[in-house]
């Protein structure tokens, strides 16, 4: 498997500086990585009313950016999909929508950014960013009604339970099993039999493999579940983006991460999965570039 760098939004807000960007161009190059771009980034790097003509034009940036790097395009969503045709286990390769290294640099900077401006090539063929940004905002909106809805249906369920004044108890207990019904909410119906009987196997000969859907229900239970009193995170509908973007980090070298998920993945590193890559934050990378940041 190549080595995968998962870049967050954030890194994008860097590169405005020249400096900082030719130092991240040398640090993916140097580390030969390879930049997970998911479609989700674009709808966050979409802005319905930019500056054509503008040097500073956001979209001009990033489509000049991603293309002096070596970088894919991959779907969480079909990460998911290939880990439950392989019963819930890690993949030895990541599906990827579009290997973007096979195109020039040129080309592949064009092709970004006439996406990222709704060019009439795109539209022709069904990819319209303002529609992905428009349902992504409907998620956002919805999120924490969901989770309530979800924790709430877990408790009736009867996997999860609550004291009398409404705390999450006996989290120890609840915790597999929690994970577990929401593992399986990614799951097709026809197939959740087989899914659990691997399951149980994997149980009984300790195995904990680490799977792009596991880590989304782990960051779903530190984000809402097991929550640390005196260190909360700040919750938001955000939290879905960063949630599903997590299921690039059993197969990538390096995930970057804002502060607030960079607290979730270090509960899933200390308690779940000590091994899993390399979570890097803003201060992080920018000691890796030797460049100060604001």
């Amino acid at each position: 498997m190549e080595k995968y760098i998962f870049l967050d939004t954030w890194v994008y807000s860097l590169i405005a500086n020249e400096n900082a960007k030719s130092r991240l161009i040398d640090f993916v190059k140097n580390n030969e990585y390879t930049a997970v771009v998911s479609s989700l980034l674009f709808t966050e790097l979409y802005n319905p009313h930019p500056d054509f003509d503008g040097e500073n034009d956001r979209a001009r940036v990033v489509a000049k950016f991603l293309g002096e790097i070596p970088c894919v395009i991959a779907d969480p969503m079909k990460v998911w999909a290939e880990e439950e045709k392989r019963r819930l286990t890690s993949l030895e390769n990541i599906p990827i929508e579009l290997d973007l290294q096979g195109i020039s640099n040129a080309a592949r900077e064009d092709a970004i950014l006439r996406f990222l401006r709704r060019d009439k090539y795109f539209l022709d063929m069904e990819k319209d960013v303002q529609l992905w940004s428009d349902t992504y905002k409907d998620l956002k909106a919805e999120w924490l009604l969901n989770v309530a809805n979800t924790i709430s249906q877990a408790c009736a369920d009867g996997n999860l339970k609550k004291d009398a004044d409404g705390n999450f108890i006996e989290l120890e207990k609840y915790k597999e099993l929690f994970l577990l019904s929401l593992d399986l909410r990614l799951i097709n119906k026809n197939n959740v039999n087989s899914v659990l009987e691997s399951h149980l196997q994997q149980l009984k000969r300790r195995e904990k493999p680490i799977t792009g859907i596991r880590l989304t229900s782990l960051c779903f239970w530190y984000f809402y579940v097991d929550v640390i009193s005196s260190n909360k995170p700040r919750i938001s509908g955000s939290d879905i983006g960063d949630i599903y973007q997590s299921s690039f980090i059993p197969y990538s070298s390096v995930f970057t991460a804002d502060r607030t998920m960079s607290k979730i993945l270090g509960r899933v590193r200390q308690n779940d999965f000590p091994n899993m890559c390399k979570i890097m934050t803003k201060n992080e990378l920018a000691n890796s570039l030797k460049i100060a940041i604001s």
